[in-house]
């Protein structure tokens, strides 16, 4: 999906894309009020064509009844049909009987006909089966209350027990129908609750369940080597910088942050940062807000390079990489911080930093914990000069103008920058298949 424009305003040019675009139904938040420009409206734009209203959801059992009881409607109209028609013929030709009410000895015909229709239809409505559906929708209705109970269906979320929440009492008996289940993608079978298993610090293993690797007073791992200590700084410090996530006060703890944004992905590796000393306390558009063991950091956002799936025409590969350009309150220097595929990072390092003889280790590492299902990143760093970064800064706005080919232009410009990396270490997120994936799929 691709949205490009250029925004012409006060004399000055923006590009604009779709991380300005809002779509029908957007809840923005974070913001008190924007500015918006409306780009398509009315009945003839291509999302509003597309809306449909959803289907009602009926069972099987539901169709069959409807089927069941109109061939009983119809059945029971050819006999009231019958009996009208006889009942009106003998009436035709015996006016006066005993047993006939008063107010139909006056009338015949149509009329006639009409009014012992309706006497039959009362006298046979036992013939449809009304009942029924009330019968079936009070059976349904206590199957739900059974899947709550279900203690077999509970699931230990957030710090407590969740049940199970039927949302329709409608298809319960369709559930013993399923033979066979499709899906496209890992996060259907997985609790899709990311977090930080491993990680490897320039060959040092760091392990998320062992307190050995960790010193959470000061955030980075303990090591009597000088190097190691400045690495583990700037590992954590990636973690708590390189992302697009966003914090918010926790409503239940008054200290507390919760961290929300697209990538739970980069929600674990932001905890995780947390965790060790490094804890994001605000996000802007131009500065990120870093409580580093104690010592509160801005870092001043100069530019996002952000991951992109799109194919790169160029180089005939995927940017599998996210890196952002910030600079340090404390001494004014820039750098590059970036974690990315190791298939596509590792060819874009600097082979002859002392940070390289580590790769080695670290290779080892990450397939070690692939071999085991995690998800692995490579993290990299790169010091820039002010020179540096002003001569690709004007290549890398105007590449964000451009209304043809712009992701390609991007990714171009992107990459003179993301090259020549130093090696900070990699990480290791575990996406961990719900219970009893196995037997459910058996």
């Amino acid at each position: 999906l691709h949205w490009t424009g250029v925004m012409h305003l006060d004399g000055k040019e923006a590009s604009i894309g779709l991380d300005q675009f809002l779509y029908r139904s957007s809840i923005l938040r974070n913001t008190d009020w924007i500015w918006g420009v409306v780009c398509y409206a009315g009945v003839d734009t291509k999302m509003f064509r597309n809306l449909q209203e959803k289907p009602p959801k009926m069972s099987n059992l539901d169709h069959k009844l409807n089927k069941l009881i109109l061939a009983v409607l119809i059945a029971q109209n050819i006999l009231l049909i019958i009996m009208c028609s006889l009942s009106t013929k003998f009436n035709s030709n015996n006016k006066a009987h005993w047993y006939m009410l008063k107010y139909l000895e006056d009338q015949e015909g149509i009329t006639l006909w009409g009014y012992r229709y309706l006497t039959y239809f009362i006298l046979m409505s036992y013939m449809i089966p009304i009942s029924l559906f009330v019968t079936i929708e009070l059976c349904k209705v206590a199957q739900a209350q059974l899947m709550r109970w279900d203690q077999g269906m509970f699931e230990w979320m957030h710090g407590k027990w969740v049940a199970c929440v039927p949302n329709s009492s409608d298809l319960n008996e369709q559930l013993s129908s399923v033979k066979f289940i499709f899906s496209d993608k890992t996060g259907t079978l997985t609790e899709n609750v990311m977090r930080y298993k491993l990680g490897d610090i320039l060959g040092n293993p760091v392990d998320a369940d062992s307190a050995a690797g960790f010193d959470t007073s000061i955030g980075y791992v303990h090591s009597s080597d000088e190097k190691v200590r400045a690495a583990a700084r700037l590992y954590f410090r990636t973690l708590a910088v390189c992302h697009t996530i966003q914090p918010f006060p926790d409503k239940n703890d008054p200290d507390g942050l919760i961290y929300e944004g697209s990538s739970p992905d980069e929600v674990a590796l932001v905890e995780t940062a947390a965790v060790h000393g490094f804890v994001l306390k605000g996000r802007t558009t131009r500065s990120i807000t870093v409580d580093e063991c104690g010592e509160k950091v801005i870092y001043e956002i100069m530019a996002t390079l952000e991951f992109t799936p799109d194919v790169f025409i160029v180089h005939h590969e995927n940017n599998i990489m996210m890196s952002i350009i910030v600079r340090d309150s404390r001494d004014g220097q820039l750098i590059l911080l970036t974690k990315g595929a190791d298939s596509f990072v590792i060819p874009r390092m600097h082979e002859g930093s002392p940070n390289s003889e580590t790769l080695p280790a670290t290779n080892v590492a990450l397939k070690a914990m692939a071999e085991t299902g995690l998800r692995t990143l490579i993290v990299c760093h790169k010091r820039i000069s002010e020179e540096e970064f002003r001569s690709w800064e004007v290549r890398f706005i105007e590449a964000g103008k451009a209304l043809t080919g712009r992701s390609e232009k991007v990714d171009t410009v992107c990459l003179e920058m993301e090259d020549e990396m130093l090696l900070t270490g990699a990480t290791a997120i575990e996406d961990k298949l719900q219970d009893q994936v196995p037997e459910t799929l058996r």
